[in-house]
């Protein structure tokens, strides 16, 4: 309930808007807006971590731009976003879930133009210029030949970036994704592992553009994950968490001429960004299993079967809104979870050659044998 000074300053300061030309709904909204409300703010839907942004402008054959244009983005997560170009053509939508999307768009008078695959990148802003043809008969764009061409004019870094579905998609020995890095250009593996392991047996020796492998950063989520023991002096560097492929959602290279966010590394950049959960659950279940009794025996093998050798790899992810009965409804507050969990079991003999004493430096005698 108002107290009077409060009624007072109301009519005061609506005679004042009144003066100065201001509709009277104003005055609502700066009361509604005023410190001293008693209102509570309506709970709202907080944006989900690493989100991505898509701008551009619309334009039509002459150059010129469209006003009033609608834009709609459907992103990798299945929610589509509707925006609107403003008086200069502009249009910007933020909040997308980064991986491939498909954006159309629709003006009076002109046909519509729709673009699937455009890959969108965490944390990033991708440009995309849409050119729309005048109608003369009923017809649809749609460019279905491939990924359009995004061509890069914010900055001069040079970088590769891998989704989830190009990651999952390649059948990698050790499931290791430290190893798909060599995918971009001037990366060497200097780890010396045919089957990329992971923990304290696993590397990160890995050149990029020549630089020393100790040089480079690997990021998770912002968090530096190189671990730089001492040991990573004599040429042995690991990584603190190496997440399943399953739960990342796309992983960034930056070879050179990155920016100064990105600082404190004298090689390269790894940027690797982790899944989160959405309004519909979802996960899976996988086990890799690699035995001798797939093997064949190599040549130099003693006879009979094949050596000893079994791997499994197995884990989950799960993923969805939270909810709670009675107290949290995932239609109100927007809260999700997303779980991942990765197991390994190795048993594989390794034979390895190890210098011992002379029986001269044993102090043995042969003449006596003592």
């Amino acid at each position: 309930m108002r107290t009077r000074n409060q009624m007072r300053n109301g009519l005061v300061l609506g005679c004042v808007l009144a003066m100065l030309g201001v509709p009277g709904h104003t005055l609502h909204t700066l009361e509604a807006q005023s410190p001293g409300s008693d209102r509570q703010a309506a709970p709202g839907a907080s944006s989900q971590e690493a989100t991505a942004v898509l701008g551009g402008i619309v334009r039509d054959s002459s150059g010129a731009v469209i006003v009033g244009a609608t834009v709609k983005v459907h992103d990798s997560a299945n929610r589509t976003i509707v925006a609107t170009t403003d008086g200069s053509g502009r249009y910007l939508v933020s909040g997308l879930t980064p991986g491939p999307s498909e954006v159309s768009v629709t003006a009076a008078g002109f046909t519509d133009f729709v673009s699937a695959d455009i890959l969108l990148t965490a944390k990033e802003t991708t440009s995309l210029d849409v050119p729309m043809q005048l109608v003369r008969s009923t017809t649809n764009v749609d460019v279905t030949a491939g990924r359009a061409t995004q061509v890069e004019t914010e900055n001069a870094e040079l970088s590769g970036t891998l989704s989830r579905e190009q990651m999952v998609s390649f059948g990698l020995n050790g499931r290791n994704f430290s190893a798909l890095i060599t995918l971009a250009p001037g990366v060497s593996n200097q780890t010396g592992q045919d089957e990329a392991k992971v923990g304290v047996v696993g590397s990160a020796k890995f050149s990029v553009n020549g630089g020393r492998t100790e040089y480079n950063t690997f990021n998770i989520d912002g968090n530096d994950v190189l671990n730089t023991d001492i040991a990573a002096s004599h040429g042995h560097s690991t990584l603190l968490v190496y997440p399943s492929l399953d739960a990342i959602q796309e992983m960034k290279v930056l070879t050179s001429n990155y920016g100064a966010q990105y600082g404190r590394s004298a090689s390269g950049t790894v940027l690797v960004t982790t899944r989160s959960g959405t309004d519909q659950f979802h996960g899976n279940a996988y086990e890799f299993i690699r035995n001798e009794a797939f093997n064949s025996r190599n040549y130099f093998d003693a006879p009979g079967k094949a050596p000893l050798y079994r791997r499994q790899d197995f884990g989950f992810t799960i993923g969805g809104p939270l909810f709670i009965p009675h107290l949290y409804h995932p239609k109100v507050n927007k809260t999700f979870f997303f779980i991942s969990e990765e197991w390994r079991k190795e048993r594989t003999p390794v034979q390895f050659n190890q210098g011992v004493p002379t029986d001269a430096e044993r102090g043995y005698n042969l003449a006596t044998q003592s």
